[in-house]
């Protein structure tokens, strides 16, 4: 038992050690691209984060004691304070994502939208999305790499580079942890195939 799982582990820290590779040989445009499908597939779940981080500012900030404990620098006001402000700079980063991710799903038409909120939001497997759109599971892989050409297009535009991205969401660990399990995905399915 104890061999398998460090055949397991070995084998995880050697798939983590591939993927870090293949992630620093990805271009730009490239990254964006898992970028734009990532925040794509999180836009609905960002308005119930912003919720519970305003949830937990509300919750701070009427705790905040102005009778300081000297013995308990947690409980200090400017300690409490600090994590208002903190929790506050955050909603605000999230906002700024959320805003991020409306300007992608706005830069296609509303077919379009459609189409990508089944993919991306209601995780519509190929098959399904071939089915309703009745053509083929190849037809949808075309459809969808159009539309993130689209939406990258767009970016483009905004002068949104990986850099601005990036610097959006670098304290989300969950969007960081997010993008590269799509990536993960990707590169295991292309492993498949070759």
């Amino acid at each position: 038992m104890q061999r398998k799982i460090s055949q397991i582990t070995a084998k995880n820290t050697q798939l983590d050690g591939e993927l870090k590779s293949y992630i620093n040989l990805l271009g730009e445009e490239q990254k964006i691209k898992f970028w734009i499908k990532t925040l794509l597939s999180v836009h609905n779940n960002i308005p119930e984060v912003i919720k519970a981080v305003d949830k937990i500012i509300e919750i701070q900030a009427s705790s905040i004691s102005f009778i300081t404990d000297i013995y308990n620098t947690e409980k200090s006001t400017l300690s409490q304070v600090e994590k208002v402000i903190d929790l506050s700079e955050r909603k605000n980063n999230l906002l700024n994502i959320y805003l991020i991710s409306q300007h992608l799903f706005s830069s296609v038409g509303d077919d379009e939208r459609l189409f990508l909120e089944r993919k991306f939001i209601f995780n519509w497997t190929a098959d399904e999305l071939a089915t309703e759109y009745n053509v083929s599971s190849r037809t949808i892989f075309r459809k969808t790499e159009k539309l993130i050409d689209k939406i990258y297009l767009s970016t483009k535009r905004k002068n949104w580079t990986l850099k601005f991205i990036t610097l959006q969401v670098k304290n989300e660990t969950w969007l960081n942890e997010k993008f590269k399990k799509l990536v993960k995905d990707y590169y295991l399915s292309t492993k498949k195939l070759s």
